[in-house]
């Protein structure tokens, strides 16, 4: 017993000191290697982009601006390129743009001629270090910076390096989606159209797998849903859907569903199609879908830019921030609406549209108000595709009346410093009449 107790005790002194000994140990360690490895990582990417750049030395010299770019969502790269070429039009811009392989390059083949794109082919190295964090992105973006700088005075060249966004979070702040929409609506608006000779490979191929669609007008209805375990309040309920892909067939066309729609949830209807039923690369279904069709029913993510790009009218459903008001005429959206976590009661209009609210951005903005959202009903989706159907698919007008004193209502609880102020897009019309307005 006395042996045995002996043993515990010693037990009890020691493990504590060895366990705090290989925490020390490791965290030692680890600080070593990352003293030890960093600096080396940032030669090595360096390096990488200075070989880069002056493989492109002819066209960075003749350059009046230079503008360094990445993509990180699918909608920046349509907004992204489209704003900087209204920005600079007119003017020798030269973007240098890192592929990593993660963009649409049909979609990006849309900007030949408007702007002057240098594609940097980065190795997987280099994407696997800012991918992993190993190398975050304003770490990446000064490190670039610099070496452009030191090259384009080795060249001995005067452009000028202009930044793009407000921060380096890559994200579409408020202000430059009132930029964006002040160009789309200025002297510097550029109209972009898709590469015709992608979308006439598509419409061939298409029309030799599908014989019998071939020849009907079509609506993509473009879903989100983040991945399992992800919380996102942008994703959409998806089953409210169906009566739309109902709809549509039922007046003669079809739907494709892309983005994150789940096939599972239009299983036993007809008139619809989604990726797995067409054999050909995604990139050119993407663009093919969304430039082409008639209209666009899409939550409030990416690929509602990209049908804006082409001037395809959009109706965005399920939105859950009213700063997100679209960005042209021919758009209508129906919001989320909000429910006060703590009385259960819908808000008002006129509580809705007023600041702070009407400048939410992010999820948790809305929960630290106390406020849930509310997924649109099906009734409420059908409703506001019908408005689209009117006026794309059955050519009738909307809008008059009484119903333009609803939208004078709403602009009238719009602040002035709010993005949706600024926005000639505006609300379905069915959503207007579905409001409390308090």
């Amino acid at each position: 017993m006395i042996v045995g107790d002996s043993i515990k005790d010693r037990m009890r002194r020691h493990v504590p000191r060895i366990f705090r000994f290989t925490r020390g140990a490791y965290r030692n360690t680890t600080v070593a290697v990352r003293r030890a490895v960093w600096p080396l990582v940032l030669v090595y990417c360096a390096v990488e982009y200075l070989i880069l750049l002056l493989r492109n030395c002819k066209r960075l010299r003749s350059a009046e601006y230079i503008n360094t770019l990445w993509f990180i969502s699918f909608g920046h790269q349509a907004v992204d390129l489209h704003m900087l070429a209204m920005r600079f039009r007119g003017k020798r811009l030269v973007v240098l743009m890192s592929d990593y392989d993660n963009f649409n390059r049909h979609l990006i083949h849309s900007f030949r001629g408007l702007v002057d794109i240098v594609f940097l082919k980065h190795s997987g190295l280099m994407h696997r270090l800012w991918r992993t964090g190993m190398v975050s992105v304003p770490t990446l973006q000064s490190l670039k910076h610099g070496v452009l700088v030191w090259v384009l005075q080795l060249l001995r060249s005067s452009a000028e390096i202009v930044n793009f966004y407000e921060s380096l979070d890559g994200q579409i702040a408020s202000g430059y989606v009132v930029e964006y929409i002040r160009l789309l609506h200025s002297e510097k608006a550029i109209e972009v159209k898709p590469p015709r000779q992608a979308v006439e490979e598509f419409r061939h191929f298409f029309e030799k797998a599908f014989p019998d669609l071939a020849g009907k007008w079509f609506v993509s209805l473009y879903l989100r849903k983040k991945q399992k375990g992800v919380v996102d309040v942008r994703d959409t309920h998806q089953p409210p859907y169906r009566k739309v892909i109902e709809r549509i067939g039922a007046l003669g066309g079809f739907v494709f569903c892309g983005g994150d729609a789940d096939a599972q949830v239009f299983a036993g209807l007809e008139n619809w199609l989604g990726y797995a039923d067409i054999d050909c690369e995604r990139s050119l279904i993407d663009l093919y879908f969304l430039s082409q069709c008639r209209f666009l029913i899409s939550a409030a993510s990416g690929t509602h830019a990209i049908a804006s790009l082409f001037n395809v009218p959009v109706l965005i459903t399920n939105c859950p921030f009213y700063w997100h008001s679209g960005w042209r005429d021919n758009q209508i959206i129906i919001f989320k609406k909000l429910r006060d976590r703590h009385s259960g009661r819908i808000l008002p209009a006129r509580e809705t549209f007023s600041m702070p609210i009407v400048a939410y951005s992010d999820r948790t903005h809305i929960s630290d108000a106390g406020l849930d959202v509310t997924d649109n009903t099906e009734t409420e989706i059908l409703q506001a595709t019908e408005e689209m159907i009117g006026r794309y698919i059955l050519g009738q007008e909307t809008g008059q009346g009484e119903d333009l004193l609803l939208y004078d209502r709403f602009r009238e609880l719009m602040p002035e410093e709010s993005v949706g102020y600024h926005s000639p897009a505006r609300p379905a019309l069915s959503y207007l009449r579905s409001l409390e307005w308090g």
